[in-house]
């Protein structure tokens, strides 16, 4: 259950920061403070891919307010804003948290970078496993939920069964249907228990594949 919460939360960490993503690249002070080596970094650091497409989206921005971009400056900071983010520890971290635009928009492949991408494959194999744990949980959820569902049911039926107020044929009728429901139960918390085995072992495996990141990266991932 711990690490099924935590894989959640970083989801719902990564979701918002799509949304502010998707927000202006750029505000009107930060035009305004005309610091373009500053802008530059974030854009590097963020990890956009093209230099030149982050600069124009930019100046597109500023040019709208009347004013200027400086395209030099911009390139000096992108260029060390880029560095830090195709660190191999950061690598790292964009696998666990399953941020494939990394890779996938070949962000870091100069050769300078080399072993960006392997560093971020170790990291992901721990995103995939997390998220194998989260639909294991998930999965027990929902047989635990049908559970609740027919004992509800059953309790409903007995309600029914001794109030006095079926035919005959109704009351025969309620009672297979509740001894049905509770073969259901039966076999649905099998299910479970199965499930829960299946967690166990993916917890071990979780716990295994961090303190090997831990120990290969010198990292908390």
């Amino acid at each position: 259950m711990l690490y099924y919460s935590q894989f959640l939360r970083q989801l719902t960490v990564l979701s918002l920061a799509v949304q502010l993503g998707a927000c202006a690249v750029i505000s009107k002070s930060e035009c305004e403070d005309n610091n373009w080596q500053r802008v530059g970094y974030s854009a590097g650091a963020d990890g956009e891919a093209d230099s030149l497409i982050a600069f124009n989206k930019r100046a597109d921005v500023c040019a709208k307010y009347g004013l200027p971009a400086d395209i030099s400056g911009f390139e000096i900071g992108y260029a060390q804003g880029k560095d830090d983010f195709c660190e191999i520890s950061n690598a790292v971290k964009l696998g666990v948290r399953g941020q494939r635009r990394a890779v996938d928009d070949q962000v870091c492949t100069d050769f300078r970078y080399l072993g960006f991408n392997a560093a971020f494959n170790k990291g992901y194999g721990l995103y995939k496993l997390k998220r194998q744990l989260a639909e294991t949980q998930s999965q027990i959820d929902y047989f635990e939920n049908q559970i609740y569902r027919h004992q509800r049911k059953r309790r409903q039926l007995a309600q029914q069964i001794q109030a006095g107020e079926l035919s005959e044929q109704q009351i025969r009728s309620a009672y297979h249907y509740r001894n049905r429901l509770g073969h259901d139960i039966y076999d649905v918390r099998t299910r479970i228990r199965g499930y829960a085995n299946r967690l166990r072992s993916d917890e071990r495996a979780v716990r295994k594949y961090q303190m090997l990141l831990d120990t290969e990266f010198g990292g908390d991932f």
